[in-house]
């Protein structure tokens, strides 16, 4: 309504001598004529109600298809990142409290097992955001007793054990120093489950995994990753996170306990095959 009375207004100002009877049936003429043209582009580039529902349908089906492998990727792309910023505030952790304490070897000389879970546990977690801790055997920061397996057999360890905390991103860590003190280069195992204590399946490689403390650096990517660790990622994901953390993906997922793709047989994940084939795509 407005437009037209706009249309109306600047004829009549451009054309002053429309004063007239003739002059004005002239000016409603061309007004009509206008409402004419527009109704006329409208019916042009109207849609109808069928081709409406027909686009619709379309994309319906084209997000049914696409949503879910993008929600997925997605999802892996969050728990790479949550991996690899565990990893980093653990490794800072552990060796600040190296260059406080000394070598991990140190810490333990003439001290009881129960004694060397605490010490292991109260200097790592001093270099730590830490929202709850639990002491061994209790529940509360981890959501079971031991992690389940990814492709076959049972997991084990037992990480309510240790002492564990949950950190600030919510994320939890159980506290193993190994019983021994420290054997070669190995001095501990921390075990994080990047879901915290009530959600995820508490699976080694999609939300537990491990990371292996030196007794003079800082933390292993689960292991030096070798052919033999591999082959563990693949059957029991306990060495996954060296994986995640070298290969930025977690297609170990798509394969079987053999490391053969599932939508690809003809490619088995093999980090050191040459080419390397870390990918099932």
């Amino acid at each position: 309504m407005m437009f037209l009375l706009r249309r109306i207004k600047n004829i009549i100002l451009c054309h002053s001598e429309l004063g007239s009877e003739s002059h004005d049936l002239e000016t409603l003429k061309r007004v009509q004529g206008d409402i004419s043209i527009r109704h006329t582009f409208k019916k042009a580039f109207a849609f109808t109600l069928a081709e409406t529902l027909i686009v619709m349908g379309i994309i319906g089906v084209v997000a049914a298809l696409t949503i879910p492998n993008l929600n997925s990727s997605t999802g892996e792309k969050e728990k790479i990142a949550k991996v690899k910023k565990i990893y980093q505030n653990l490794d800072d952790a552990l060796s600040r409290a190296h260059a406080v304490y000394g070598p991990q070897e140190e810490w333990y000389s003439g001290k009881t097992e129960a004694e060397r879970y605490k010490i292991f546990f109260e200097r790592v977690t001093e270099f730590m955001k830490v929202q709850k801790t639990c002491a061994p055997n209790t529940t509360g920061c981890m959501t079971k007793n031991q992690g389940n397996s990814l492709n076959i057999g049972s997991v084990t360890d037992t990480l309510q054990k240790y002492y564990q905390a949950i950190l600030a991103d919510g994320s939890s860590v159980s506290f193993f120093p190994y019983d021994d003190a420290c054997s070669e280069n190995y001095c501990s195992t921390l075990y994080v489950d990047i879901d915290g204590p009530s959600k995820g399946s508490f699976t080694y490689g999609k939300d537990l995994f491990t990371f292996v403390g030196t007794q003079k650096e800082g933390l292993y990517q689960a292991w030096a990753l070798d052919s033999t660790q591999m082959e563990k990622c693949f059957k029991w994901g306990n060495t996954c996170s060296a994986w995640v953390m070298q290969t930025d993906n977690m297609d170990y997922l798509k394969a079987g306990s053999d490391g053969k793709c599932k939508s690809n047989t003809s490619l088995t994940l093999n980090m050191f095959a040459n080419p390397a084939v870390t990918s099932c795509k």
